[in-house]
């Protein structure tokens, strides 16, 4: 059971983490990868993307791949081959500190 503190008559956990979601880059190429990167003395735990733009014959709105890169905190994704048309893409990463 987490522990909570009572803080001007506010309930909150007692935990220390903080957390802050980094946009990075954001990338039109095929099969390109873009990356978001977390600031020094923060450690990437997750991420997603934003789907950006959408052109007409485009046939992918997703990655075909999101990863998450610890050993270089970060978070990136693998950007589809949109060959009919360009879909732009942006990296998010979700950063942590104790």
């Amino acid at each position: 059971m987490p522990e909570f503190d009572c803080q001007s008559g506010v309930w909150t956990a007692a935990s220390k983490i903080k957390m802050q979601t980094v946009f990075g880059e954001t990338t039109c190429a095929n099969k390109a990868v873009a990356s978001a990167y977390c600031p020094s003395g923060t450690v990437a735990i997750g991420g997603s993307y934003a789907l950006k733009s959408w052109s007409d014959g485009s046939n992918h709105n997703s990655p075909d791949s999101m990863v998450l890169d610890p050993v270089n905190d970060r978070f990136y994704i693998v950007l589809p081959n949109n060959s009919k048309g360009a879909a732009c893409f942006q990296a998010i990463a979700n950063c942590a500190t104790n």
